[in-house]
């Protein structure tokens, strides 16, 4: 727990928004885990909310836009982290890491890409 607190300061330090974004992609992500059921002992462990963070800090600004983007890459970064847990597609490399983070931030930069795009 002191773990959490310590990274949460550290990135507040740095970007006060990014440490508030992150702090709530941590709760989305905990409480939607928890309603798919995942277990509860690991959703306390945080491990349904580290890459909703990682992921809350990348797209994290002061526009009202980087809102959206947040949640659409932290939505994307919890449903692939559940997809990936549940059906343990990474259990044979020793689990899911970073990579639900690593894939919801690409897919989240296609969507920006096309949006931008068909925005011009």
């Amino acid at each position: 727990m002191s773990h959490c607190i310590i990274f949460f300061i550290a990135v507040f330090i740095s970007s006060p928004i990014a440490a508030l974004y992150g702090l709530a992609a941590s709760i989305l992500g905990a409480g939607l885990s928890q309603l798919n059921g995942e277990p509860i002992k690991e959703v306390h462990m945080g491990l349904f909310g580290f890459n909703a963070v990682l992921s809350a800090i990348v797209f994290s600004g002061v526009k009202k836009t980087d809102g959206l983007w947040v949640l659409i890459a932290v939505l994307l970064t919890i449903a692939i982290d559940d997809l990936l847990i549940d059906n343990h597609c990474l259990d044979a490399v020793g689990g899911v890491f970073t990579f639900p983070f690593v894939a919801g931030t690409w897919i989240t930069l296609l969507i920006q890409k096309v949006f931008l795009k068909a925005k011009v």
